[in-house]
């Protein structure tokens, strides 16, 4: 039986972009500290790129299908945030009360967390009752 040699180098280029075109997203860790959310990766594998710099943006997770950046800021010359002494912070006055937010820092790897800030100033988990409808979980 003949392989047609074009159909196998198409499925095996096909295979190479897919697998490479995934983002890789890893767990960002969230505390509340002196009136910010304190984000840090809890992950010594990581660390800035070679200008020293790493992005930190949130947005509001809305059911429409809208992106709604609420803060956005690249830190640069300061220590990673691996450990939660060295966090990043971003102002907890950004954050609405109950509202689920998705928090990003971006190096050379992706970190995100999805979360809410409860009236005590707590930091509540994100859940899906269904796909784009999130609420604050308790």
């Amino acid at each position: 039986m003949k392989k047609n040699p074009v159909l196998l180098m198409s499925l095996l280029s096909l295979l190479t972009i897919n697998s490479c075109a995934q983002p890789i997203s890893r767990n960002l860790e969230s505390t509340i500290k002196d009136n910010n959310v304190c984000i840090f990766t809890n992950n010594e594998k990581t660390y800035s790129d070679v200008e020293n710099s790493y992005l930190v943006f949130v947005a509001e997770i809305t059911d429409s299908k809208d992106y709604k950046t609420v803060y956005e800021k690249t830190y640069s010359k300061g220590k990673f945030p691996i450990l939660e002494d060295d966090c990043a912070l971003i102002p907890l006055n950004i954050f609405k009360i109950n509202k689920p937010y998705d928090v990003n820092l971006e190096s050379n790897k992706n970190f995100a967390t999805q979360i809410c800030i409860s009236e005590a100033g707590k930091i509540l988990p994100v859940s899906y009752l269904s796909p784009g409808e999130a609420v604050c979980s308790k």
